[in-house]
C-alpha cells in the first residue's frame, strides 16, 4: 500500500527557461546557454549545489576566470534573478496538491538555497509538502544514496510504501535499489497516467 510520494523539483515541479527574461533585456540566449554550460561542468557548481560554497564566493569566481559572460553569470546565479527563469511545471504540481488529500507528499531535490527560497514565496504548491531533503542544507546531492537515507530516517518512511518521481534516470534506479517505487518523468508524457497505473 503506498502511504508516501516524493518528489523532485528541477524539471518536475519548477522548469528552467531563462529565454523570455534574456529577450526582454537585450541578451543573448547563446551567451546565456554557454555561461550555463560551463557552470554545470564546473566542480564548484557541485559544491555550491552542496551549500560548501556561497554564491557570492561562486559568482566571484567565473567573473574572474570569464569577464566577457560576468552578466550572464549573475541572472544564473543570483536570488534576484531567479524567479523571471523558473516556470510552474502546472500539470505535475496540480497533480502534486492532488494527491496530498491521500498521500504524504515529500521532496528531494539537489537545489540551491537562493532556488528554493524563491520556489518558496512564488508557488503555492509549497504548502502541500510534509517534508523535505534539500542538497544545500545536506551537504550532498543525487544520486548519492546517502540523500535517499536521509530522507528515510528523518520521516521514518517505509521505502515499499514510497514512489519517487524523478526526470533523471540515474536518481531513479538509487531510489528503486533501496526499496522505493521509482517513476521517471519526462516532458510531454502524463505523469498522472503514470501513476496512476501503481495507484489505482
Amino acid at each position: 500500500m503506498i502511504k508516501n510520494i516524493v518528489f523532485d523539483i528541477g524539471d518536475v515541479l519548477v522548469g528552467y527557461n531563462p529565454e523570455k527574461y534574456i529577450k526582454q533585456n537585450d541578451m543573448k540566449i547563446e551567451r546565456v546557454n554557454k555561461a550555463n554550460d560551463i557552470l554545470i561542468k564546473d566542480n564548484n557548481w557541485r559544491e555550491y549545489l552542496n551549500g560548501n560554497i556561497k554564491v557570492e564566493k561562486l559568482v566571484q569566481y567565473f567573473e574572474e576566470r570569464y569577464p566577457e559572460l560576468k552578466k550572464e553569470f549573475k541572472v544564473l546565479l543570483l536570488k534576484k534573478y531567479n524567479k523571471y527563469i523558473l516556470y510552474e511545471v502546472k500539470a505535475n504540481t496540480t497533480l502534486l496538491k492532488e494527491l496530498s488529500n491521500k498521500y504524504h507528499i515529500y521532496l528531494l531535490s539537489n537545489i540551491t538555497k537562493e532556488t528554493f527560497e524563491n520556489i518558496k514565496i512564488e508557488y503555492d504548491f509549497m504548502q502541500y509538502i510534509k517534508g523535505g531533503v534539500y542538497s544545500y542544507q545536506e551537504h550532498l546531492s543525487k544520486p548519492e544514496p546517502k540523500i535517499y537515507q536521509k530522507l528515510i530516517e528523518k520521516y521514518q518512511l517505509n521505502p515499499s510504501e514510497t514512489i519517487y518521481v524523478d526526470d533523471r534516470k540515474k536518481n531513479i534506479e538509487i531510489s528503486k535499489k533501496l526499496g522505493m517505487i521509482g517513476i521517471q518523468y519526462e516532458e510531454g508524457i502524463s505523469l498522472k497516467e503514470k501513476l496512476g497505473g501503481i495507484l489505482d
